[in-house]
């Protein structure tokens, strides 16, 4: 059993490692909704589907508005950037 979790979850790159880590909390009851950022729509549409995130956006600082939590999952050249857009 969890026994802390966190009301929303913001996953910036909703890949293999970003989407698996966001079932894995669901799962286990440790978050109550999560948002999805990334580039590709057909990714962020697909994960919307298997219930793995709850919304979606392109945009960074969107995702990250009123977020609990934050996990950057992004390529390491992506990481600045992002870091940079949600400062």
């Amino acid at each position: 059993p969890v026994s802390m979790s966190f009301g929303r979850l913001a996953i910036l790159g909703v890949g293999l490692i970003g989407g698996s880590l966001a079932r894995a909390l669901r799962e286990r009851g440790a978050v109550e909704s999560v948002v999805g950022c990334g580039r590709d729509r057909g990714n962020l549409e697909r994960a919307l589907e298997l219930g793995v995130i709850d919304a979606w956006t392109h945009d960074p600082l969107e995702a990250v508005r009123g977020a609990d939590i934050v996990v950057v999952a992004v390529t390491l050249g992506a990481t600045a950037d992002i870091l940079a857009r949600i400062a």
